[in-house]
């Protein structure tokens, strides 16, 4: 999305950052910004989720607020 001009965020598990970055740029855009979480994702409780989420969200919208106000790069 961010390509198109549209403020985004790769969000994920520390374990698959680097391949964040990796298909990010085959895409041609490595500039994505990625935040990551502790792994795993998935098969943990809701409240580990939620403790996840609460940590992860300012820097999520910090994130695509300064994307938002950055002109699209080629």
């Amino acid at each position: 999305m961010s390509i198109r001009g549209v403020p985004s965020v790769v969000v994920g598990s520390d374990l698959f950052e680097p391949l964040a970055h990796t298909v990010a740029g085959s895409l041609g855009a490595p500039w994505t910004p990625v935040e990551v979480v502790e792994h795993p994702i998935g098969g943990v409780t809701e409240e580990v989720i939620a403790d996840r989420i609460a940590q992860l969200w300012p820097l999520v919208a910090a994130r695509v607020l300064r994307e938002a106000a950055e002109p699209a790069q080629d």
